[in-house]
């Protein structure tokens, strides 16, 4: 049996920002500068959240989030969730064996690649020390985070809900939590990022004058 939980957002506007940029445009107008290509807005499009919801970064950080459990007294990681509660039950079990088989099959040829490859020629750089890197059980774990968690957006609207499920209604409750503030704290980490850019942007070009 499974709980599901919904949060819904809506778009924050910088209706203030376009007063403040167009001013800034007429005193880099008076200097000689045109600012008219330069977006008045900072808003992230609202087409990117669903591609930040499910990148790695954003799915790493939501699995090393606490959330809490009925019956149990701690709230525990995500991670530690699926690492030690998480029961899938057997039609999960059979479905995610049907759809390993092919993947093996497949990835058969670029294993014994990778075996040989490191036979002949040792490989002294570790994997681990790239950012990038991901486990096979966290391989596995952002899978199943995958039917845990999902967004969906009204471009028309600028409404954003996010959406949840887990086996019990408290701990769904708590992942799409914790799944709003990260992409709250995303956002506005990539607002101040865009904003420094604008304003790098307009101080070369009056130290151009």
């Amino acid at each position: 049996e499974e709980y599901n939980s919904y949060s819904t957002m809506i778009q924050q506007s910088t209706g203030g920002g376009k007063a403040m940029s167009g001013g800034i445009s007429d005193l880099a107008a008076i200097a000689g500068f045109n600012l008219g290509s330069i977006s008045s807005s900072s808003n992230i499009p609202i087409a990117l959240y669903p591609r930040i919801v499910n990148s790695i970064n954003f799915k790493k950080e939501l699995l090393n989030s606490k959330i809490v459990v009925q019956g149990l007294k701690n709230d525990v990681s995500l991670l530690e969730y699926y690492d030690s509660i998480y029961e899938p039950g057997i039609l999960n079990n059979i479905k995610k064996y049907i759809l390993s088989v092919p993947k093996f099959i497949f990835s058969l040829p670029s294993k014994v690649f990778r075996f040989f490859q490191k036979k002949i020629k040792p490989d002294f750089s570790s994997s681990k020390n790239n950012l990038n890197y991901i486990s096979q059980k966290e391989r596995d774990y952002l899978d199943l985070l995958e039917n845990n968690i999902s967004i969906d957006i009204e471009e028309l609207t600028g409404l954003i809900t996010i959406n949840g499920k887990m086996s019990n209604a408290i701990s769904a409750a708590s992942l799409v939590e914790n799944a709003q503030k990260i992409l709250q704290k995303t956002l506005i980490k990539l607002k101040i990022q865009k904003s420094i850019e604008k304003y790098n942007f307009i101080e070369k070009q009056f130290l151009k004058a």
